[in-house]
């Protein structure tokens, strides 16, 4: 039976909490300062980091790994892996995470009016998703790579990745904020779609 060497967990552990919170607090807070003039509550841009940060990143394993399995069955690991990440993870993440936008439009209406809620809001469901996935990364990291792995992808995927989440999110946010503007369900539905599509193209 294998000793569980605690230090070490709790340093991979430590450091992966670290990496994942610090650059996600930077994001928020300038994110917040640049919405100068009429600011959103507080509880609902928290609500909407939250969903990033939980809800929809449950849902996005549960439907990334039973979409995904039958193309690891049928090409194998890598192509798998390949079109998994490339053609299911847009479509399926960028669902998850503009559910809360949907929630947030329907049920407050007028918290959320224009497009600059909109990206505001799908900024913040973004860095949220983006901290709880960098978590993973940071902790698969040094399970494939060790510290020298892990303080790589610490020190990398904040800094290249960080916005990806929130500027992909917000375009969905921003395609409901214009929607918000039209007074035809049929114009508001086609600018929502475009939206989530050109969300997806870009994760993709």
């Amino acid at each position: 039976m294998t000793e569980i060497n605690w230090p070490v967990y709790l340093g991979v552990f430590s450091a992966s909490v670290l990496g994942a919170v610090i650059p996600a607090a930077i994001y928020v807070v300038f994110l917040w300062w640049l919405d100068r003039y009429e600011k959103e509550p507080f509880w609902l841009l928290a609500f909407a980091f939250l969903w990033g940060a939980i809800p929809a990143n449950v849902f996005a394993l549960i439907i990334n790994t039973a979409l995904g399995l039958p193309l690891y069955i049928v090409a194998g690991e890598e192509l798998g892996m390949l079109g998994t990440a490339s053609l299911v993870a847009p479509v399926v993440e960028e669902s998850v995470k503009g559910l809360a936008l949907l929630i947030l439009v329907l049920l407050f209406r007028k918290e959320f009016d224009n497009v600059l809620d909109g990206i505001i809001y799908g900024g913040m469901i973004g860095f949220g998703f983006a901290m709880t996935e960098d978590f993973d990364y940071f902790v698969r990291g040094y399970a494939s790579g060790g510290w020298e792995g892990m303080w790589a992808i610490i020190l990398l995927r904040p800094t290249l990745f960080g916005l990806s989440h929130a500027v992909f999110t917000s375009v969905t946010g921003a395609g409901i904020g214009l929607a918000r503007l039209s007074p035809k369900w049929s114009t508001r539905l086609l600018v929502i779609l475009a939206a989530w599509a050109g969300a997806v193209f870009l994760h993709a």
